[in-house]
Order: C-alpha cells, then structure tokens, then sequence
C-alpha cells in the first residue's frame, strides 16, 4: 500500500510539474476578451488577443493592462488542444523522458507546445490530424482502484483507464504501461514499444 501510495504521489507530482512547465498561462486564469478597439479594457490574469497573428499576453494579477481586440472578436478560453503528433518515422520508446517528449512536440508544431494530456486530447472536437496514429499522452493520475485479484491499479481520471502504472514510471522506464492515443481511442500499451507524441497547443477555445 506504501510503495501504491508512493508512486501516486510520484505520478501526481510529475503531472504537475509538467503542468507548471509547459506554458502554464493556457492552464490557469485565461480570457478572451471581445470590445472594439475604441474601448479597451483592464483585465487580470492571462489574456488571449484575437488579432492578425494571435497574440497571447501574459501578465501577473497585480499589474493588469488595458487590453482591446478586434470588432467581431468571440468571447473564449485560451486552452491546450490536440495539433497532431511528431512526425514519421520518429518513434519513442516509453524512457524517453517527459523532458524529451516535451521537446520533440516543440521541435514539430511550436515553442508552446508539449504532449498532450489524456484530457486535453478528450475534450479536442477534431482528432482527423491524429488518425491512424499511435502515440504517447500524459495521464492524469488521482485515485486507484483494486481489482478482484487484489492487484492496485493506478486510475486515469479523465479516460477511466487503470493500469500499474500509467506514464512509464514517469517517463523513464520500458517496464510497465503507459497511456497512448490508437486506433481512434486513448489505451494502455506496454513502455517498451516505439509510439509517436500526441502533441498539443494553445488554442482558443470559443465560449458557447
């Protein structure tokens, strides 16, 4: 039950880490804001401008700016969304390293994005750039579960999958499991295969 407990703690720490790591401003106080140019506004927090390009602003609660965007503009949330994954032929076995896994995202779409989470890759409307692809993505650890035989399995909370282990013990290792996107829906495969990343980008993420 220790060691169970530990290596959820692990896995919830990793997760976090690559949370904070990864361009944090699409995963904490995003908004999109949508007033004439004429009218600009002071807003706090992360803020998502709809322009020509797109530009992202980042800045502390204490010092807000005045920010104003184009007529026209959607209300929204500046969220990380699937992009596609690395491309061919590269494939990663799960010791990888998040750092790496990370990287190769960043070295394929662009320097915000990473690898995508289990439920960042759930709630992409589209998933045509990732068919047919197999790749890793990151769970979102938080419970576990024992099964009959009294084996602890570790719970991805967004998909619901349970396995020993579900990130390759942190992206380290090709012993145990890990979460992959294939044949159309997220699963659990062995570390010591050779899979793509399923990377993600911030993406606005238009208010209904």
């Amino acid at each position: 039950m220790k060691t169970l407990t530990k290596v959820i703690l692990s896995s919830m720490l990793c997760l976090a880490l690559f949370l904070v790591s990864s361009i944090s401003f699409a995963e904490q106080k995003e908004v999109i804001v949508a007033n004439p140019d004429s009218k600009p506004v002071p807003v706090k927090g992360n803020v998502g401008i709809i322009g020509t390009p797109n530009v992202i602003v980042v800045n502390p609660d204490s010092q807000p700016v005045p920010v104003s965007v184009v007529n026209g503009s959607a209300p929204g949330l500046v969220q990380y969304r699937v992009a596609g994954a690395t491309g061919d032929p590269d494939r990663y076995s799960g010791d990888t390293s998040l750092h790496n896994l990370n990287r190769f995202c960043r070295e394929q779409f662009n320097q915000e994005a990473r690898m995508c989470t289990s439920e960042e890759v759930i709630k992409t409307p589209h998933l045509g750039s990732i068919s047919g692809r197999i790749g890793w993505v990151q769970p979102l650890i938080g419970s576990a579960v024992v099964l009959p035989s009294g084996i602890m399995e570790v719970v991805d909370s967004a998909s619901g999958l349970h396995s020993e282990t579900l990130n390759c013990d942190n992206w380290s290792a090709v012993t145990g499991n890990g979460i992959v996107w294939h044949n159309g829906k997220l699963g659990v495969l062995p570390c010591d295969g050779s899979y793509r990343v399923i990377c993600c980008v911030p993406t606005l993420v238009t208010a209904p």
